[in-house]
């Protein structure tokens, strides 16, 4: 019996269909899938399937945003395009939130749009785009311009076109999505950086999820995390109107300094010892890292006065630790270490860095250690 006890408890802290990331202090950490489709447009599975999908996934939060126009499964067309919202919602547990949403879909330009918090996605029913995103703004909506790097619309190079800047000018469109499915756009993100646009991550998923992920292998489905003060729709609503988000795609977050650095730091333990191994030269410190979340870390170490094409990477794979050796602070020119996590981008070019202080160690000491090693 305890035997069987200490599997389910295994299991459940590996479950690969979970990514376990920590809260940030005053902000609960939610992944959000705010883009999807079921068979009430051109999906493959009932709304019911969706909510299941993201509870196994250990989601907080979807949105039912089923196209306007493609409604290639459903034969009757008196069907309401709030029906998949209202399906989904009954079936999903206590703990998904479920949102309600549309998609209104255009050729270039300007796009497709997802409209998410509306009120009724029958009254967006219409051929004229500009009539669609008012109704949304009038509704209340928070809306989205998807993918904008998707080649069937813009087949060379993704831009921001009059059209768009009349939506932007208009408030018809509050977030951007940075990756959408296997698709990441750094255009977008440089534009949700410029413009103050939210910074959004989403599946698009049409088939059952696990055609496009394998879960097994630690793969994961694009996603949104929110940092919510909690895990409700208006909670939700509110950190996406106020910019509070980063983009969760394969091993990469995007996202503003001002969030990835307190993940990061809810993410990592740092300790420091120092250490004199009888294989080394010199006496050395040992960072150890801990990572306490179920994300990856590439990490790079930067040496003062070196290219960064030869730089010491390293990689903190979820639920592990990782030691790396640190020379003196006379030997490396500063009594601090200073990584770069590579995979943790604030800007298309720009990663993310975290310091190590290095504790003093008295220099007789160093030379005592130095003649032992000889």
């Amino acid at each position: 019996m305890l035997f069987a006890l200490a599997l389910c408890t295994l299991h459940a802290q590996h479950d690969p269909f979970r990514v376990e990331i920590p809260d940030i202090p005053g902000y609960k950490t939610l992944r959000c899938d705010l883009h999807m489709h079921t068979v009430f447009s051109d999906g493959q599975v009932w709304p019911a399937v969706r909510a299941s999908e993201a509870s196994r996934e250990g989601l907080a939060a979807i949105a039912m945003t089923d196209h306007q126009e493609r409604r290639r499964n459903v034969y009757d067309e008196k069907v309401s395009r709030n029906y998949s919202f209202e399906i989904a919602s009954k079936a999903a547990p206590k703990n998904l939130v479920v949102i309600p949403g549309t998609e209104v879909t255009y050729g270039m330009p300007p796009g497709h749009f997802n409209a998410i918090f509306i009120k009724d996605a029958d009254a967006m029913s219409t051929t004229d785009w500009r009539k669609a995103l008012e109704e949304a703004k009038k509704q209340g909506a928070f809306i989205t311009w998807n993918h904008p790097r998707w080649e069937n619309q813009q087949a060379h190079i993704t831009r921001w076109l009059p059209e768009h800047e009349e939506i932007f000018q208009n408030g018809w469109m509050q977030g951007i999505e940075v990756a959408n499915g296997s698709l990441y756009s750094p255009h977008a993100f440089q534009w949700a950086l410029d413009k103050k646009l939210t910074m959004i991550g989403a599946s698009d998923v049409h088939a059952p999820i696990q055609n496009g992920y394998d879960f097994q292998k630690g793969e994961h489905r694009t996603t949104t995390i929110v940092f919510a003060k909690e895990a409700t729709a208006a909670s939700i609503r509110e950190a996406l109107d106020n910019r509070r988000t980063a983009v969760y795609f394969r091993e990469f977050i995007y996202g503003e300094e001002q969030w990835l650095r307190p993940l990061v730091e809810a993410c990592l333990s740092v300790k420091v010892a120092h250490n004199v191994g009888s294989n080394t030269q010199t006496p050395r410190f040992v960072v150890t890292i801990k990572n306490n979340s179920g994300l990856t870390f590439k990490l790079l170490k930067v040496v003062p006065g070196e290219k960064p094409a030869f730089y010491r990477d390293y990689l903190v794979k979820p639920h592990s630790s990782r030691g790396i050796g640190v020379g003196f602070p006379d030997e490396i020119g500063s009594d601090e270490v200073v990584f770069q996590v590579s995979n943790f981008l604030t800007s298309p070019e720009t990663p993310l860095t975290f310091t190590v202080k290095l504790p003093k160690t008295p220099k007789d000491k160093r030379v005592k250690s130095k003649a032992k090693a000889k």
